[in-house]
């Protein structure tokens, strides 16, 4: 996630809808298919702020996710070792 934040970063200040066409003929998808077509058109529509928002919003991600979530409370018997009945 990182590095997707990384790169919605690198895409500031530059045409992404160029971006999401060479991306999208690099992996020899044919651009006037429905899939490619809405992948091109959500890029033409990114303005620079919302591609922060888009890294923000990665990075945080990765943040939350490289903790691995919320620890296991350990049980009365775990913890006193007597188990209760």
């Amino acid at each position: 996630m990182i590095l997707a934040g990384c790169g919605l970063l690198a895409l500031v200040h530059h045409d992404a809808q160029a971006f999401a066409e060479r991306l999208v003929l690099h992996l020899h998808l044919n651009p006037a298919r429905h899939y490619p077509r809405i992948f091109i058109e959500a890029a033409a529509h990114l303005t620079d702020s919302r591609l922060r928002l888009l890294a923000g919003g990665a990075f945080g991600y990765s943040e939350l996710s490289r903790d691995g979530g919320p620890r296991p409370v350990a049980s009365d018997s775990a913890r006193t070792g007597v188990e209760r009945v």
